[in-house]
C-alpha cells in the first residue's frame, strides 16, 4: 500500500515537471521563431497606442508617426493616414480616387511601396484617361475603423479631399461598435452584450490575471485569442440580424455615404472582403450586399483566393501579404475598367 502510494506521487510529479518542460519548449519555439505569427497580437496591441480618440469618427492615428510594425516601417502622413503627404485640396489637373477602409486598405503587415493604394495606382497609371493627369490613390484606411466610422470622417474631412472617385473595402468586423464616436443608435445600445453572450463569472473575477498571462506568455495569448475568436464569432452572429441595433446602424451609414457622395456627383464602389462559406460569412454578405443595393451602392466580392493561407501575412493573423494584396489590387482594377468608371466619372 505505502509502495503504490509512493509510486502514485512519483508519478503525479513527474507528470507535471514533464508537462511543464514542454510547455517551455513550446513557448520558447513560439517566442524566439515565431512560427504561427503570434507577434501580430504583440503588434496589433501596440499600433493601437498611436491612436488619436476623436468624438466624432472614433479615433484616428496621430499624424507624423514613424514605427515599425511587424517588422514593416510604417509613416503616418499629415492626415493621420499611412503614406506620403497629400494636399487637401485636390491639385489642379489630378485625379484622385479615395480607398476607404480599416487595416485591409492600411495594408497591415505589407510594405508601404506593397500597399493596397500603391498597387492600384501603378496598376491605373497605364489607362489612357489618366496619362494626361496625375493620379493619387489615397488610403483612407484606420485598424478596427468600422462602417460608421468611415462615414462619419467622410462627412467630417473626407469630402473635402474632393476625390473623382471612393473605392470602399468592407470587412467581416465593419458591425462591431466602437467605445466613442457619433452614431445614430446610441453607443450604450450599440455596445450592450446580447442576451445569452454574457461573460461568465470567472471570466470577469480572472481579467487581470489572464491579461498579464497574454503579456508574458505567447502561448497563453494564442489561447485567448482563439477563445476570444469563438466568443466574437457568436457575438458577430447576432450583430448581422437586421433588425439587431449594430445593423440599423450600419445601415443608416451606408446610405448616409451614398447620399453624401451622390451630391457632389462622385461615384464609389463598395468590394466586401471575407469568405463566404461559413453562415456567418453568408449572413454579412448577404447583409452588406442588400444595404448597397438599397443605397443604389454597386458592389463586389474579392477573389476566394487572397483567403488562401499562401495570401495571408501568418497563421494567426488573417491579413494579406504583398501577394494577397496584389489579387485584391488587380480585382479592383479589372472592375473599374469593366464598368469604365474613370471614364464616367
Amino acid at each position: 500500500m505505502q509502495l503504490t502510494l509512493k509510486k502514485a506521487i512519483f508519478w503525479a510529479f513527474y507528470s507535471m515537471a514533464t508537462t511543464l518542460v514542454l510547455l517551455c519548449i513550446v513557448e520558447t519555439i513560439l517566442r524566439f521563431f515565431n512560427p504561427l505569427g503570434t507577434d501580430y497580437i504583440y503588434e496589433a496591441r501596440r499600433y493601437f497606442k498611436i491612436m488619436k480618440a476623436d468624438r466624432t469618427y472614433a479615433y484616428i492615428h496621430r499624424a507624423g508617426v514613424q514605427d515599425q510594425f511587424q517588422g514593416v516601417d510604417v509613416r503616418i502622413n499629415t492626415e493621420g493616414f499611412r503614406g506620403r503627404d497629400f494636399a487637401v485640396k485636390k491639385p489642379e489637373r489630378t485625379y484622385r480616387i479615395l480607398l476607404l477602409g480599416d487595416s485591409v486598405v492600411f495594408s497591415w503587415g505589407v510594405e508601404e511601396k506593397d500597399s493596397l493604394a500603391v498597387q492600384v495606382e501603378k496598376r491605373l497609371r497605364t489607362q489612357d484617361i489618366l496619362k494626361q493627369m496625375e493620379l493619387e490613390v489615397l488610403p483612407i484606411g484606420v485598424g478596427s475603423w468600422n462602417t460608421r466610422t468611415q462615414y462619419e470622417f467622410m462627412a467630417e474631412r473626407g469630402i473635402h479631399y474632393n476625390p473623382d472617385l471612393v473605392v470602399w473595402v468592407i470587412v467581416a468586423n465593419d458591425l462591431e461598435p466602437k467605445t466613442r464616436g457619433r452614431t445614430l443608435v446610441p453607443l450604450e445600445e450599440l455596445r450592450a452584450r446580447p442576451s445569452g453572450l454574457e461573460n461568465p463569472y470567472w471570466d470577469k473575477r480572472t481579467e487581470l490575471q489572464r491579461r498579464w498571462l497574454t503579456e508574458h506568455s505567447h502561448l497563453w495569448a494564442i489561447f485567448e485569442r482563439y477563445r476570444r475568436i469563438g466568443f466574437m464569432r457568436r457575438l458577430n452572429n447576432k450583430y448581422v440580424q437586421r433588425d439587431s441595433p449594430q445593423a440599423i446602424d450600419t445601415k443608416d451609414a451606408v446610405k448616409k455615404l451614398a447620399e453624401l457622395l451622390n451630391a457632389r456627383n462622385i461615384p464609389i464602389y463598395a468590394f466586401l472582403h471575407g469568405e463566404i462559406q461559413s453562415d456567418f460569412g453568408l449572413k454579412y454578405h448577404a447583409l452588406y450586399k442588400a444595404f448597397l443595393d438599397q443605397a443604389a451602392i454597386p458592389s463586389f466580392v474579392f477573389s476566394e483566393d487572397i483567403y488562401k493561407r499562401a495570401h495571408m501575412n501568418s497563421v494567426i493573423d488573417p491579413h494579406q501579404n504583398s501577394k494577397g494584396i496584389e489579387i485584391m489590387a488587380e480585382n479592383i482594377v479589372a472592375i473599374l475598367k469593366e464598368r469604365n468608371a474613370l471614364e464616367t466619372s
